[in-house]
């Protein structure tokens, strides 16, 4: 980073974070907050004035890196981050909570009070080439643990510039992030939020997500789970896509949600739709693993190695809906992972189209009816039966009067037998007397 090249500076400014009470020289083009009026550990004061004014002053210079000492700062106010500005906590992140934020400085911390929830969000992330880094986020007058549903805010951060968030920490947000624009990078962060943790709509190009943990950060090693948790366990989801041209997920875990990853139809754009690909994902204790309305229909969406367990037993593992903007019905591809504890249905496939391999706890399943999957039931003669299910199958034809049977419109010259079917693939069985047919998954 630019400031260690002052090594006096860095001296000096060591001490001084440590001390978390004496201002911090800055180098060209970084600026600290301490300089702007900003008080340390102190309730009484409102930061939002002293921050704001850093970040306008690193604006009005094209850019610059405000830095945030690690002190814990209160908020009656919103603030708006503008164009080539990184707010920048020091320390490596994200900060890692272990007793109530507000009543022990454990980072920089910057908590916003009840008077902000009537802002858009408490920081908007406006301009291009803007970061936010290495923060520590909390709410003092959100409710605790034993609350039975917490209060609304605004989003943390609204993104509304193309922008970098990395190593922060969010402990009780009721949402988090809302991404409403295209290269934006969340990286390596510790996620909170009671209602959504992540949400993206309207992103134009890409928006990647990577080395994310979506969990519980509010109950400060008290016996889990909590009141809150209850609420959080039928409310909650980890990432909420709408309309993003390219979602990128990657090494995340998301622990007690409701719902961990649901792609739906856009509020605010017609036709809104996502498509995309995610690997190593763990979804943990949850309702539902990944629901999908609605996707990109040429493409889909992609996971590889999608581990999801319910909260003992939950509801579906993948669930397909329909209610799509045609032709946007879902399509989505899973390559390896695992399930785990109780589904009543574990794959559901209203509408569109999945394919799985390769799941431990789920394939094989073999013969059906299986895992909550019915055996399709045989058509009259001649009609074909189009597979929806989540995987190839083998279909055992034996006995009846049979005459032909008929793979994707074409002949076998076969009256019985093994027949593999691959999912949307077509069997047709000609008969003067209905056979017997068996259904396996692989």
């Amino acid at each position: 980073m630019r400031w260690m090249k002052h090594a006096a500076t860095v001296a000096v400014a060591s001490l001084a974070v440590l001390a978390g009470t004496t201002a911090v020289s800055a180098g060209v083009g970084e600026y600290n907050v301490l300089d702007f009026g900003a008080v340390c550990d102190d309730p009484s004061q409102d930061s939002t004035p002293s921050f704001q004014a850093a970040i306008n002053t690193a604006a009005a210079a094209d850019g610059g890196m405000v830095w945030v000492p690690r002190c814990r700062f209160w908020f009656d106010g919103n603030l708006v981050i503008h164009h080539g500005v990184e707010l920048v906590g020091r320390g490596v992140g994200p900060p890692d909570p272990f007793w109530y934020p507000s009543a022990f400085t454990q980072g920089p911390t910057l908590m916003p009070r009840a008077t902000t929830a009537s802002g858009l969000a408490f920081i908007t992330v406006a301009g291009t080439n803007t970061a936010v880094q290495n923060l520590l986020f909390f709410y003092p007058d959100q409710v605790g643990p034993l609350g039975l549903q917490p209060d609304f805010y605004p989003p943390t951060l609204l993104i509304t510039g193309p922008s970098k968030i990395s190593g922060c920490t969010f402990v009780n947000s009721y949402t988090a992030i809302h991404v409403k624009v295209g290269r934006v990078y969340l990286e390596r962060l510790h996620v909170g939020g009671f209602k959504h943790d992540i949400i993206v709509d309207n992103a134009a190009d890409v928006v990647r997500i990577s080395e994310v943990i979506m969990s519980i950060f509010w109950d400060y090693g008290l016996p889990w789970p909590q009141p809150i948790d209850h609420w959080v366990l039928q409310h909650g989801t980890g990432i909420t896509s709408y309309k993003v041209d390219s979602l990128s997920i990657h090494d995340i875990l998301i622990h007690y949600r409701n719902t961990g990853i649901a792609f739906l139809n856009s509020p605010t754009v017609y036709g809104g739709v996502t498509y995309g690909k995610a690997s190593d994902i763990d979804i943990d204790g949850v309702n539902y693993g990944v629901i999908a309305d609605a996707l990109y229909h040429n493409v889909g969406f992609q996971f590889t190695n999608l581990n999801v367990g319910s909260e003992i037993s939950g509801t579906h593992m993948i669930w397909l809906r329909e209610g799509a903007v045609p032709p946007h019905t879902p399509r989505i591809v899973v390559n390896g992972g695992s399930t785990r504890n109780e589904w009543q249905k574990p794959l559901r496939v209203d509408a569109g189209t999945l394919v799985v391999h390769d799941v431990i706890g789920l394939n094989p399943i073999g013969h059906l009816p299986a895992a909550g999957i019915r055996a399709p039931t045989l058509p009259a003669s001649g009609v074909p039966y189009v597979s929806r299910l989540p995987a190839n199958a083998r279909v055992t034809i034996s006995g009846g009067s049979v005459l032909d049977v008929q793979i994707g419109g074409h002949s076998t010259g076969l009256t019985s037998g093994m027949f593999p079917l691959a999912p949307a693939e077509s069997i047709t069985v000609f008969y003067s007397s209905p056979p017997s047919w068996d259904w396996f998954l692989n």
